[in-house]
């Protein structure tokens, strides 16, 4: 039997026991001069040998050396970059705040000018409100320091009065005004059994607060020469109750109003024509305002729309009719609806998004343009049908059927709008402005004329062209050319309908009266262009 240890003993040359098959053996002189391992151990876990403590040492410095450096490398890589970050921020949000202050989109009127009974109804006394209670509930006392001990809060039980006034129809100047920091929602809605405007104010509150319902005043005044409105007036400031809790704006103590502004149809007036309202303003700020399909049955000759301070909806229109007008809202989800306009309609805005229906008509022999200006600090949705009311060629002579200006500005959103239709032989110049956002357009198959679109970066401009039938019927092709520079991010071209034969002896109409133009132009973001 051979043990472990025998029969792993070496065998050296000049070994007596050298039988074959036997266990040989070899005794080592004393003098054999043998190598000798390193006295080094090994950590079992990670596999490499432990070191000395000084080696150790010294390795570990040298390791943090390394760090160090891969630490300083990376920050003197990335400062530039945050530094060209940190300028860019900043430069956006000067001309954002430059932007502001130009269209004005976040500056609330002073106290002194908005809120001055005398300044803007110099001729109306003030009024004491008529309410119509429908609860009969008990006055509560306004605090607790009065001398009556204050219920709790779930046993204060909600209240609903009502008060109702008529507006001539003719008056040349119809107002809804709201003063202070009263709140709620406007609707204007048609009814057919009625022959002027009624206004009815719906005040909804709480035993609690009907100390504040009776120190707000509702009351009918009057402005300019011949001008008829409602107010809703917050006066907090005179003597008397005041709506404010140390020093700031109690939501608990506010009022809500329900107003309900209601106009003679043409059923109710018997007429074949839409009714015909010179001049509509509501100008109610924290109030949503909403607007009936009224497109049917009047016509505003100028219409304002003004409000602020909301965290809803701001304003849906569903159908309005008018020859000029603007709306102005800052704060809300949005601006939605359909409008008609024959002469010129801004929006200057700062909500979420913005999202109209318009139709904008023009008269071929006006020389003045129909206009849209649209300046919102969130998204722009609109889809734009251009019309004309006399499609006209007056003896054979070269005229215009309709001339538009279309103005489209944000920053940071995109903007997105689609002409479906515009007459043949118009001119269109159209202009889209935005950052750091998208911009698509689509031009009706009657556009003739230029076109650039500009923007930055890697992010490139995309034209579609898409087949369509000569608008003028005489069989025509659409020729469109474009030059690519800038590596794709700028694009510039002219489209134009011609005959096959004789290109250049078939200028259009809206060609020898001069092109329209179209430009677009964003940063950090695509561009796409539809023909």
């Amino acid at each position: 039997m051979t043990t472990l240890d025998e029969a792993s003993s070496p065998v050296l040359p000049g070994s007596s026991d050298n039988q074959p098959g036997g266990i040989r053996s070899a005794t080592l002189p004393e003098s054999a001069d043998l190598p000798q391992s390193r006295p080094t151990s090994v950590n079992e876990s990670e596999g490499r040998p432990l070191l000395t403590p000084e080696a150790d040492e010294t390795q570990r410095d040298r390791e943090a050396k390394e760090v160090d450096r891969r630490a300083r490398a990376r920050f003197w890589h990335a400062l530039p970059l945050a530094i060209l970050a940190v300028l860019y921020i900043f430069s956006e949000l000067s001309s954002f705040a430059a932007w502001s202050r130009k269209y004005d989109v976040h500056q609330v009127p002073a106290w002194a000018d908005w809120g001055d009974w005398d300044k803007w109804y110099p001729d109306s006394p003030r009024c004491e409100t008529d309410w119509m209670d429908e609860h009969d509930l008990p006055i509560a006392p306004r605090c607790g320091w009065c001398g009556a001990e204050m219920p709790p809060w779930d046993s204060y039980q909600a209240a609903t009065s009502k008060t109702s006034f008529f507006l001539p129809l003719s008056s040349p100047d119809l107002f809804i005004d709201g003063r202070g920091y009263a709140r709620g929602k406007v609707h204007v809605e048609l009814a057919d059994d009625i022959q002027d405007v009624v206004v009815i104010v719906e005040a909804l509150y709480s035993s609690r607060t009907r100390w504040v319902r009776d120190a707000v005043k509702v009351c009918p005044v009057k402005r300019g020469s011949g001008g008829e409105g409602i107010v809703i007036y917050d006066c907090y400031q005179t003597p008397g109750p005041r709506i404010q809790w140390n020093g700031r704006y109690s939501q608990e103590l506010g009022i809500d109003y329900a107003v309900t502004v209601r106009f003679p149809s043409v059923r109710a007036k018997q007429s074949s024509r839409s009714i015909y309202i010179p001049s509509f303003e509501i100008a109610t700020p924290r109030f949503q305002q909403t607007i009936a399909s009224l497109e049917d049955d009047l016509l505003f000759g100028n219409l304002r729309l003004v409000t602020w301070g909301i965290n809803e909806l701001g304003m849906n229109i569903t159908g309005l009719n008018v020859v000029s007008g603007s709306l102005d809202i800052v704060g809300g989800l949005g601006v939605y609806g359909k409008l008609y306009t024959n002469d010129s309609f801004n929006v200057t805005a700062s909500v979420l998004k913005i999202e109209l229906e318009m139709f904008i008509d023009n008269q071929g022999l006006s020389d003045k343009p129909s206009s849209l200006s649209i300046v919102n600090s969130g998204h722009i949705a609109a889809s734009i049908s251009l019309l004309n009311s006399s499609d006209s060629l007056a003896s054979g002579l070269a005229v215009r059927n309709g001339s538009y200006n279309l103005t489209f500005q944000t920053r940071w959103s995109y903007i997105d709008v689609t002409i479906p239709t515009m007459p043949a032989s118009s001119t269109l110049f159209l202009s889209a402005t935005t950052t750091n956002a998208p911009i698509n357009v689509t031009l009706p198959p009657a556009y003739e004329g230029t076109f650039h679109a500009l923007t930055n970066g890697p992010f490139n401009v995309d034209i579609i062209e898409k087949e369509s039938a000569d608008p003028e019927g005489k069989g025509r092709s659409r020729e469109a050319y474009w030059n690519v520079s800038r590596w794709g991010s700028e694009v510039e071209g002219d489209v134009k309908w011609v005959k096959h034969l004789e290109p250049a002896r078939d200028m259009s109409i809206a060609h020898r009266n001069g092109w329209g133009d179209v430009e677009l132009l964003t940063s950090n973001a695509p561009i796409g262009l539809t023909l």
